[in-house]
């Protein structure tokens, strides 16, 4: 997984490669303190995967983002300006 920009201000843009997942994801941003912010199902494809993410709403500060389907779970960091 790749976030692009970060920081970031207003829309946080994810690159997921999916090597043998075809099907629905959960994408779940998380504040520092455990909170779960945003929890989005979105459609993952076999290959190269750009999933957008407002985040103007976000106050400032670090939040962690999961990508998890039945092959397991991936995670990053990124920080709102």
């Amino acid at each position: 997984m790749k976030i692009s920009p970060n920081p970031v201000s207003d829309l946080l843009k994810i690159n997921y490669q999916s090597a043998d997942y075809e099907g629905v994801s959960e994408v779940r941003v998380f504040s520092s303190n455990g909170q779960m912010i945003i929890d989005l199902k979105k459609g993952t494809a076999i290959g190269m995967n750009e999933y957008l993410i407002e985040t103007s709403q976000l106050i400032a500060g670090t939040y962690y983002v999961f990508i998890r389907n039945s092959k397991g779970t991936v995670q990053d960091v990124f920080v709102k300006i």
